[in-house]
């Protein structure tokens, strides 16, 4: 089918942008921002404690990460499947806390299994379920 090649990359594109922005914001320590990307009934599990689904539960969670940690992140979408309106990805991350009150930085390595909804154009965050590859050790 002619075209389907392209829309299918088009698709693909929006999601690499949706994640860029998502761990743009991350860096940031911007919960706002983040918050942009979120659906209205989403879900977040994420390796340690119970599924977040609350606005501000997250916005709180957010908060308290940027208020004791800078973060830089390493991403890479291993795995991707798009419909018009749905899309799921297994997304790869490294994240980098350095405290801000000096000592140890702390690596975060895992993965992402995300499902994207498409809302009046945007993708936005529906479900993300974080694993971690090995257990962070604690700062010292």
């Amino acid at each position: 089918m002619p075209g389907s090649a392209t829309t299918q990359e088009a698709l693909s594109s929006e999601i690499t942008r949706f994640f860029r922005d998502w761990f743009a914001a991350v860096e940031k320590g911007d919960p706002d921002g983040i918050l942009e990307l979120v659906d209205v009934d989403f879900v977040i599990k994420w390796p340690l404690g119970q599924p977040i689904s609350d606005r501000e539960r997250l916005r709180e969670a957010l908060a308290k990460v940027q208020q004791n940690s800078r973060q830089t992140v390493e991403w890479a979408v291993l795995e991707e499947r798009v419909e018009p309106d749905w899309a799921w990805a297994r997304v790869t991350e490294k994240a980098t806390h350095v405290p801000k009150n000096g000592g140890e930085p702390r690596v975060n390595d895992g993965s992402h299994l995300v499902i994207l909804r498409k809302v009046d154009g945007r993708w936005l965050l529906h479900r993300d379920y974080s694993a971690f590859n090995q257990m962070p050790r604690p700062p010292r």
